[in-house]
C-alpha cells in the first residue's frame, strides 16, 4: 500500500510540475529566512549567557573612568555608567569595599605592560590579589593562584594563562622576566574572556587571555615610571570585582543582587572616604540589555517575514492542491471506485503537500547554511549554527503545508466516484 501511494504522490506531482517547483521556491525562500534569522536569535542567547559566565552571574565590576585610569580602562560604549567625583581608584577603596559589604569577596586589578627578555613583544601584566580566580570563577589548570602569603611577602611569583603558557611554552617553575625582574612562575589558570573582548571591549573587565598576574604588592619595576618615583608611588587600579559568596539565606538576609550590590558600593565610594573615585558599575544586566532589547526585535522580525514568506508558499501550495483536484477529478473517481476510501485520497494529497513543504524546508535550510559564513563576515557577531536553527524553520514549514492543504484535500475526499466518472465523460 505504501509503494501505491508513493506512486500516486510522485504521479500527482508530475502532473504540474511548474507549479510544484513554484511552491517548493516560495518555502524555501521562508524557510531560508526563518533558518538565518533563528540563527542569529540563537547567536544572540548563547553570547549573552557567555557574557554572564565570562563576568559570573553574581559579579559586578566597579571599573575605573578612563580619565582616571592606569590605562584609560573604560571606553565611551560602557554600558549604564555611574560617574561619581573624579579621583583615581585604589587598594584603599577595595579594601573599603571587602571590609564594609558582608558575604562579598573582593578582588581588585591594575593592568599595565612589561617586555620580557629575549622578545620585542610586551606582555599584559595584572597586579592583583589572592581573591581574582574565585571572583572571575576560573580553573587552575596547573600550580595554584597568588596566595596571602604571595601579597604579604611581596613574592615575585607569577601566574600565567593558559593561552600565554601554551604560545611561549612556559610551565610551573620556570622564571619568567618581567622588564629586568625574574618572576617564578607558581601556577597556570584557564581564563576565559572571549566573549566580553568581543562584546563589551572593555579590557579592564575582559583582561584577555594572555596575561600575567602579580601580587599588587611587588614593586612594579617593569614600569618605565616606577624606577623613577622609588615604585612605592599609591598605584591606581583599573578594576573591582564583587562577587556575592553567599548561595543560600543567611542570618543577614537573601542573597544579595547586583542591584544591591552596586547600590552598596556607590553609597560606600561616595561617602567612605574624603574623595571618591570616577567609576562606572558592570553587571550582567548591563552587559547583556542591549542584547536582549536586539532579541525581542528580532523575533518579532522572524515572526512577521518568516510568516509572510511562509504564508505566500502555503496559499501558492493551496493553489496547486485545488488546481490539481480539479484536473484529477476523474482520477479521484477511479480510485473511489476501485475501492480507495475517503480518508486514502485525503492521505495522498495531504502526502503530497508534505513532500513539497519538505523539499522547499530543506532547501531553505541549505541556502542559509550557506549563508551563515557571509553573515559572520557581514556583522559584528559570532554565529553558531545549531540544529533547531535548521530544524524549527522544516517542520514549520511541514506543518504550515498541511495546514493550507487541509481544506483542499477534503474537499478531494468527498468526491462522489459517479459524479467524477459522469464530469470525465462529459
Amino acid at each position: 500500500m505504501s509503494g501505491v501511494l508513493l506512486r500516486d504522490i510522485v504521479d500527482g506531482l508530475r502532473v504540474q510540475p511548474l507549479r510544484s517547483l513554484l511552491a517548493i521556491a516560495a518555502v524555501a525562500v521562508g524557510a531560508a529566512t526563518a533558518s538565518l534569522l533563528t540563527t542569529v536569535l540563537f547567536s544572540l542567547e548563547n553570547t549573552s549567557q557567555r557574557l554572564i559566565q565570562e563576568l559570573g552571574a553574581n559579579t559586578v565590576a566597579v571599573v575605573a573612568d578612563a580619565s582616571t585610569s592606569n590605562q584609560g580602562a573604560l571606553g565611551p560604549s560602557a554600558p549604564h555608567s555611574v560617574s561619581l567625583a573624579k579621583q583615581s581608584l585604589d587598594q584603599a577603596h577595595a579594601g573599603l569595599l571587602r571590609a564594609n559589604i558582608p558575604g562579598v569577596v573582593v578582588a581588585a586589578v591594575a593592568r599595565s605592560r612589561a617586555r620580557t627578555l629575549g622578545s620585542d613583544s610586551s606582555l599584559q601584566v595584572v597586579a592583583t590579589d589572592q581573591f581574582l580566580a574565585y571572583v572571575r570563577d576560573w580553573e587552575i589548570v596547573d600550580g595554584r593562584f597568588l596566595d596571602q602569603g604571595d601579597l604579604h611577602a611581596a613574592a615575585r611569583h607569577a601566574v600565567l594563562t593558559e593561552r600565554l603558557a601554551t604560545r611561549w611554552q612556559w610551565r610551573v617553575g620556570h622564571v619568567v622576566m618581567l622588564g629586568d625582574t625574574p618572576f617564578l612562575v607558581v601556577g597556570i589558570v584557564r581564563v576565559q574572556g572571549g566573549a566580553l573582548a568581543g562584546q563589551f571591549g572593555d579590557p579592564s573587565v575582559a583582561l584577555g587571555e594572555r596575561l600575567v598576574f602579580v601580587p599588587h604588592t611587588v614593586s612594579p619595576d617593569w614600569e618605565p615610571t616606577a624606577s623613577a618615583q622609588g615604585g612605592r608611588k599609591r598605584r591606581a587600579i583599573d578594576a573591582v570585582f564583587l562577587r556575592s559568596s553567599v548561595s543560600t539565606r543567611d542570618t543577614e538576609g537573601p542573597q544579595r543582587s547586583s542591584a544591591d550590590l552596586v547600590a552598596s558600593a556607590r553609597n560606600l565610594l561616595l561617602q567612605g572616604l574624603e574623595q571618591s573615585p570616577s567609576v562606572s558599575f558592570v553587571t550582567p544586566s548591563t552587559l547583556v540589555s542591549g542584547i536582549r532589547r536586539l532579541q525581542v526585535a528580532l523575533g518579532g522580525t522572524i515572526a512577521i517575514v518568516s510568516g509572510l514568506c511562509l504564508a505566500l508558499g502555503g496559499t501558492t501550495l493551496m493553489s496547486l492542491m485545488v488546481s490539481n483536484i480539479r484536473e484529477r477529478t476523474s482520477e479521484i473517481g477511479l480510485r473511489k471506485t476501485l475501492g480507495a476510501t475517503r480518508g486514502d485520497v485525503m492521505i495522498q494529497f495531504l502526502a503530497e503537500a508534505a513532500l513539497l513543504t519538505l523539499g522547499g524546508g530543506l532547501v531553505g535550510a541549505a541556502i542559509a547554511r550557506g549563508l551563515v559564513p557571509l553573515l559572520r563576515r557581514a556583522v559584528d557577531l559570532r554565529i553558531e549554527s545549531v540544529p533547531a536553527s535548521w530544524l524549527v524553520p522544516v517542520a514549520v514549514s511541514v506543518l504550515l503545508g498541511l495546514i493550507f492543504t487541509y481544506a483542499p484535500a477534503r474537499f478531494a475526499s468527498r468526491i462522489e466516484p459517479a459524479l467524477a466518472l459522469r464530469a470525465e465523460g462529459n
